[in-house]
């Protein structure tokens, strides 16, 4: 197998994955975003430590790939942080843009703010659309545009863009128009649906430019150390490819997606076929769904209420994390949405925290080893996590003591993760004894014990290397491309061949892009009814299935061309200095009073090792609380846990 090194950027912390010869070696580096570059580098100079070479440069000599994903997209949506979208539309979309101002007025406003103005071909003389065209771009650089959208509405609007390309192309070139782009919607995405079409390309503008700044200075960054393949991206539609081939929004949730994409893997080794997936990262948690070996996803996703043109994840996201700060209000404890992030971090970090957190709760209760988190990166300080918890939980609950309130937090946190994966089993209609829970993330497996419990589920799987499943889950990725059409009925069986050779022909040269020769490719098929609630079969992918020749509703054709055993084919051993030491023992909260518990190095347990609760699981980048009555097995495939 050839040597890979995956990342995940997440805004607490960014993991490391580096897969080699079967071996699995993991590292976990505070994220820094001032800097994403940063937080990238020290990814590889901890590998290189990790796997005993010198420098990351004599690690690099002997990777042939690197593969990346990250929520900063997510998180500059979040924070508002990206560049002015100005938006031409139909003369009449200016107020509304399509519906999209009333689907998240508060969004939009942020994003285009006054920066849109309506056009439409109209009739006169060439030199009098030349004018109206200059005026409309001028109009939006006027009002601070820094990226402009140029959506015009069916059925004219595809024709009409083409005449606006050509004439600013003519009359306002590049040098002109100076460091303003101009995006052409169909040119993204070939949706007639005007606000999926319209909302996915200003997201895109919106986020294009700092995303593109960072990958390609990462991937510079990569190709100057002789790696043998160009840095590949994780996007949200489950496949991975080069920076140049990857548009700005299909980066948003790339990093669950990487979990989602390893839990697949996961599901066919488990025999699991329907798994909830549960990522509890520093700030928040990513709730997903494997259904039959794949991940859920939507056939037309959404962000923050807007449509997209594009499938995305079914993902449920709640701001339950590692670093939420706890509150008092009332009599009612509060979790959220406000994290520590990586500065100043939990109190415990001893970096100027000041509000409890779920990590000092953790390491009050014993269910944490201050010396070996993180490796001995961080060296937590109980003190001040005793302290702040005393000061801040138990004396505005009138409970006795911290560690009363670090029990008190604890059941809150786990109270909310089991509504959170309750909501997800409901909304696929799945029963508790259906479905088995799969736990990752820094903080995942921690109380998931207690979490299963609450909602009923039986079965419970802990992944090699849990705290950085994400990243490893981005290995399991194909290298692919993927094109959508929308087709009309009837669709005769020339439009279906045509359509289906388009398609293909893009996709080869998207493949020579990657360095992929089409011979090594294989082409799929996959057509849906527009709303999603149903899957048409193609029999022949040369032939259109009958419903398409029949009149009446639109389909939704998906082509994914992917390179074939591109990613990982099975889970690496997990690399250690030397075997599990024997079980120690430690004084932990159980059911709200101290008591004590055996610690299992999970980490070194051989396959086939088997044991029961209650204890604690530990690892230097993981922990997690088993109660009496569950029994634990090591599969090879991670940790089993049932009852």
């Amino acid at each position: 197998m050839a040597w890979m090194v995956t990342i995940d950027n997440g805004s607490t912390f960014t993991d490391g994955c580096l897969l080699a010869d079967g071996t699995l070696h993991a590292v976990k580096v505070l994220t820094t975003p001032y800097d994403l570059m940063r937080c990238f580098v020290e990814v590889f100079r901890g590998l290189a430590r990790a796997a005993g070479f010198p420098s990351e440069g004599e690690l690099l000599r002997r990777v042939e790939e690197v593969r990346y994903s990250t929520t900063s997209g997510t998180n500059a949506l979040l924070v508002r942080k990206g560049v002015r979208v100005g938006v031409i539309v139909g003369p009449d979309g200016t107020k509304d843009l399509y519906g999209l101002r009333g689907a998240n007025a508060e969004l939009v406003e942020a994003l285009v703010g006054n920066r849109a103005t309506g056009f439409a071909l109209g009739e006169g003389q060439s030199a009098e659309i030349e004018i109206r065209i200059l005026q409309a771009i001028r109009e939006l650089l006027g009002r601070g545009a820094q990226w402009i959208v140029v959506s015009l509405p069916e059925p004219w609007g595809e024709r009409t863009e083409q005449e606006f390309k050509r004439t600013h192309m003519k009359l306002l070139p590049g040098h002109l128009l100076g460091s303003v782009p101009v995006l052409y919607s169909r040119e993204l995405c070939a949706d007639p649906d005007d606000a999926r079409r319209t909302a996915t390309a200003i997201l895109n503008g919106f986020l294009h430019r700092e995303m593109a700044r960072f990958l390609y200075h990462a991937e510079g960054w990569v190709r100057d150390r002789h790696v043998a393949q160009p840095l590949r991206i994780m996007r949200n539609d489950g496949a991975t490819g080069r920076v140049a081939k990857t548009t700005a929004v299909k980066t948003l949730d790339s990093g669950p997606m990487g979990g989602l994409a390893g839990a697949a893997a996961l599901a066919r080794l488990a025999g699991e076929p329907r798994l909830v997936t549960v990522d509890v990262g520093g700030t928040s948690s990513d709730l997903g769904v494997i259904d039959g070996t794949r991940p859920g996803m939507d056939l037309f996703g959404s962000v923050h209420g807007l449509p997209l043109s594009f499938s995305f994840p079914q993902l449920r996201t709640a701001a339950l994390g590692g670093g939420s700060l706890f509150r008092v209000e009332g009599e009612a404890l509060r979790i959220g949405p406000e994290s520590a992030g990586a500065l100043p971090g939990p109190v415990c970090f001893g970096r100027g925290g000041s509000e409890p957190t779920l990590t000092d709760a953790a390491l009050l209760a014993g269910y944490l080893d201050a010396k070996r988190f993180a490796a001995g990166a961080i060296d937590l300080q109980p003190a001040l996590a005793e302290a702040a918890i005393a000061e801040r939980i138990a004396k505005p609950l009138g409970l006795a003591g911290a560690h009363a309130g670090a029990a008190a937090m604890i059941e809150a946190f786990a109270d909310r993760l089991a509504a959170e994966v309750r909501f997800v089993l409901g909304a696929r209609g799945w029963a508790a004894d259906q479905a088995a829970l799969v736990v990752f993330g820094g903080s995942g497996p921690l109380l998931s014990c207690l979490v299963a419990e609450r909602v009923g589920l039986r079965r419970l799987i802990v992944p090699p290397a849990s705290s950085s499943f994400s990243a490893l889950g981005v290995g399991f990725a194909e290298l692919a491309h993927e094109y959508r059409t929308l087709l009309g009925t009837p669709t005769p069986g020339e439009r279906w061949r045509s359509t289906i050779g388009d398609l293909r022909a893009r996709a080869e040269r998207d493949m020579f892009g990657e360095s992929v020769p089409s011979a090594a490719c294989r082409g799929a098929v996959r057509l849906r009814e527009e709303n999603g609630s149903r899957e048409v079969p193609v029999a022949d992918p040369l032939q259109p299935p009958d419903e398409l020749r029949q009149r009446g509703g639109r389909f939704a054709l998906d082509y994914r061309f992917a390179l074939g055993a591109s990613g990982a084919s099975g889970f690496p051993r997990v690399a250690r200095d030397g075997a599990a030491g024997p079980p120690t023992e430690r004084r932990a909260l159980v059911g709200g009073e101290l008591a004590t518990l055996r610690v299992l190095d999970a980490g070194g347990l051989a396959a086939g090792t088997a044991s029961s609760g209650p204890c604690l699981l530990e690892t230097p980048f993981w922990s997690a609380l088993v109660p009496e009555g569950w029994s634990i097995a090591e599969t090879g495939f991670g940790l089993r846990l049932t009852r």
